[in-house]
């Protein structure tokens, strides 16, 4: 029968219709969908791509992300790269990869990889890559991937591992104990250094703080200075974001030495303290040696007693805590002159030698006793205020010259006069103190010499009170506005003798510091210096006079701010100095900052290297607005001058030294055999890390040939001999038939230490030998 017969009734045309319209909705569904997963498909980070199991892991489909990663298009990866996803990958990372793969798919169809792939400019990134394995219809194995570049990632990691290798090679070459404390949980944790310094620890790591100091037998830290101790605790306990101490530790050897702690805190995000991250310095030597040096500045030469500046500091501090009743004696030697003259100066030191040797066994170890001029001498009593013990002390110095003794010989030649001032009765500081006693001496001169004389306004000679500029038996001009009787010129030459013969140049700095704080009575001296790049500063020295609270620990590493014309150092006049006796006049920023410290009055002379500053010396007064005369000002001026000099060629040497370490520790980490060598001799001047591992035995000192090939002359072929002024390097392939070695052996010429030398780069090439030979 023909279909065309059978005439198309309205309900089939009708629900034609309807199906014609939802295959056009499901298909416009379908598109939306299809768009969707590929926006989808291009839109994730990285890339996306599927390819063949197979021997050059074929491409199928790849990603907008994939292809933007690698930096080709489809028709170019088809065209140049034959589909291959092998050909993008880092020759020395496919076998791995491809083993890993096959391991991971011994446990699923999954696998996660790493590998670097090359990019269309040449250059290689390291990327992340998770895939399914599945099957199709007809079998084909394939992979679904998505990779990520983790370059940056990778970058970072080898950032860090560099890092925490390099913190392991400082934290190893160095002495210092670096130590965490877990406040939270109360765990101390200290590094393997202190087995080096301290001996065996008592205690674990991990251990309670508190219990380590509850324990009588393993505390470490001395009983004398458990009171330190328990004040750093508090101050971490309330916040206090540093804390810096000297204590004593017990040793190896059951010896106290000082020690440096320094303690940084970590805080919570609601600000708690949390942890303690410290280190503990050896400063036994720098501490002693700082005692030592102060102790030779302050003593005379040829006495042994404390020297004039020494004297009138340690009587000055005395007095400014406000003592009981004391006593100040000015001894001036009567017809010394006589003696020198007619005996010799040889004769008269010795004179001036047994008298202090007596004076010092007639006195207390509590009083003070120094020498101020060529003849003239100081007593300090301490804590004396009856007048007949004070008469029978004076008579005593007295009969001292009555009975001395030099060579056998009675000294009938000579006596002495003395001046007292009593304390508090005839001045309440050094200056009015000395210079009642010295009108004192002036009026037992008077009276006829060979006496004692107590300040008296009533009973001193009227002459003596008119004299308005009295030049003292001590041949210093008596002036109540300077300090009297320390000679600025003596201050200077203290400075530069110190430095200069000093080993030890910041416990010098330091001495000096606090000896021109307390002569000329300023609040705090301190240093400045700036970082090598000018951006930072820190104040790297300090002394606070009594009360007055110091500024170093909130002082370090601050940035410079140069404000324009308001920039710090304009302040500074063409001298490099900067006076203000006043801070309220200066600018706000200025003044703002002054003010934390309670500074009144500041005087300071920069520090300058070809021209541009690199720190400063300072003086603050906290109590008033000082005016300085310029004889006081030329003297600090010169000082700070002095200082700045070796303070610069220290950081210079030190700068120096970090380098010459730098450079060093760069051979030392060369995965290579490295030597410095005396041309001539062979004679081995440096020796690296690396080499030392493979010859153990070899060191500075020895002989090349001897240590590496076991000989007892010379190599025959030495690329070390090959160098002379036309040629400069040498390379050669030498065999070791000692150590069984192959290497490429480059010869150099260098300069070292300030000589000739040959350096050696010894690479090791014999498993590249092994395989050439396999070959």
């Amino acid at each position: 029968m023909d279909l065309s017969d059978f005439n198309e009734t309205p309900e089939l045309k009708q629900s034609e219709k309807e199906l014609r319209q939802k295959l056009e909705e499901n298909a416009s569904r379908l598109e939306w969908a299809n768009q969707s997963i590929r926006t989808l498909y291009n839109s994730v980070p990285g890339g996306i791509f599927r390819c063949y199991f197979d021997d050059k892991l074929t491409l199928q489909e790849m990603s907008d992300g994939f292809l933007s990663m690698v930096g080709y298009t489809v028709e170019e990866v088809h065209e140049e790269l034959k589909d291959s996803l092998r050909s993008l990958i880092h020759p020395d990372d496919y076998d791995i990869a491809i083993k890993d793969v096959c391991e991971q798919l011994k446990k699923g169809n999954t696998k996660e990889i790493h590998y670097r792939l090359r990019c269309k400019d040449g250059h290689f990134i390291s990327v992340l890559d998770k895939g399914t394995l599945l099957k199709d219809s007809e079998g084909n194995e394939s992979f679904y991937c998505i990779v990520v570049d983790i370059s940056k990632t990778k970058e970072m990691e080898e950032e860090l591992r560099l890092s925490l290798g390099r913190y392991q090679i400082i934290t190893d070459q160095t002495n210092d104990v670096i130590f965490e404390w877990d406040i939270e949980n109360d765990t101390l944790t200290v590094t393997r250094n202190w087995e080096k310094k301290f001996g065996k620890r008592n205690f674990p790591n991990g251990c309670s703080l508190y219990a380590i100091l509850n324990d009588h037998k393993g505390n470490p830290f001395s009983r004398e200075d458990m009171d330190l101790v328990r004040e750093c605790i508090h101050d971490i306990k309330t916040g206090k974001p540093y804390v810096e101490t000297e204590l004593r530790i017990r040793n190896s050897k059951g010896e106290y030495i000082w020690c440096r702690i320094r303690m940084t805190q970590q805080f919570n995000k609601n600000g708690e303290p949390i942890k303690v991250i410290g280190v503990l310095i050896d400063i036994d030597r720098e501490r002693r040696t700082s005692i030592s040096l102060k102790k030779k500045a302050e003593q005379d030469a040829l006495t042994g007693m404390y020297n004039k500046i020494a004297t009138q500091s340690m009587i000055s501090e005395y007095l400014h805590n406000s003592p009981d009743s004391s006593v100040l004696m000015i001894i001036d030697i009567d017809n010394f002159k006589i003696v020198n003259d007619t005996l010799g100066h040889l004769y008269g030191d010795a004179v001036l030698s047994n008298l202090a040797r007596e004076m010092n066994a007639s006195f207390r170890d509590s009083d003070i006793l120094g020498r101020i001029g060529g003849d003239e001498f100081i007593i300090f009593l301490k804590s004396v205020d009856n007048l007949d013990l004070i008469a029978r002390n004076a008579k005593r110095v007295l009969d001292l010259f009555t009975q001395l003794e030099v060579n056998g010989h009675l000294m009938k030649e000579i006596s002495c006069s003395i001046g007292i001032a009593l304390f508090p009765d005839h001045g309440r500081d050094f200056t009015t103190l000395y210079q009642n006693a010295d009108y004192a001496l002036y009026q037992a001169k008077h009276e006829g010499k060979n006496r004692y004389c107590i300040y008296d306004e009533g009973s001193i000679h009227e002459y003596i009170r008119n004299q308005k500029h009295l030049i003292s038996s001590v041949g210093s001009k008596i002036d109540s506005n300077q300090d009297v009787h320390v000679m600025n010129a003596d201050l200077v030459e203290y400075a530069f003798r110190i430095l200069y013969n000093s080993g030890d140049v910041d416990a010098a700095i330091s001495n000096i510091l606090e000896i021109i704080g307390n002569h000329f009575d300023v609040s705090r001296a301190y240093i400045y210096e700036y970082s090598e790049d000018g951006k930072r500063y820190s104040n790297t020295f300090e002394w606070c006079n009594k009360g007055i609270p110091s500024q170093m620990a909130e002082h370090q590493n601050l940035i410079y701010e140069r404000k324009g014309s308001q920039a710090y150092c304009q302040y500074f006049n063409e001298e490099n100095l900067f006076y203000c006796s006043d801070i309220t006049r200066l600018p706000d920023e200025f003044y703002r900052e002054f003010e934390k410290g309670g500074v009144k009055s500041v005087l300071q002379s920069a520090i300058t290297q070809d021209g541009e500053y690199r720190g400063m010396v300072g003086f603050d007064d906290c109590r008033r607005n000082r005016y300085w005369t310029r004889e006081q000002v030329d003297v600090l001026v010169l000082i700070s001058e002095i200082i700045a000099t070796f303070l610069l060629k220290q950081r210079a040497i030190e700068q120096y030294r970090k380098e010459n370490e730098g450079l060093l520790s760069v051979l030392d980490n060369q995965n290579s055999w490295i030597y410095v060598i005396e041309p001539e001799t062979k004679q081995m001047l440096f020796v690296n890390k690396k080499t030392k591992q493979r010859v153990p035995g070899a060191k500075e000192g020895m002989y090349c040939y001897r240590e590496f090939l076991n000989r007892e002359t010379q190599c025959e072929r030495c690329p070390a001999d090959h160098i002379h002024p036309g040629n400069c390097n040498c390379t050669f392939e030498i065999y070791n038939s000692y150590l069984n070695i192959w290497s490429n052996a480059d010869a150099s010429a260098i300069c070292w230490k300030g000589k000739d030398a040959i350096l050696i780069c010894c690479h090791d090439i014999t498993e590249l030998k092994k395989n050439a030979d396999k070959a």
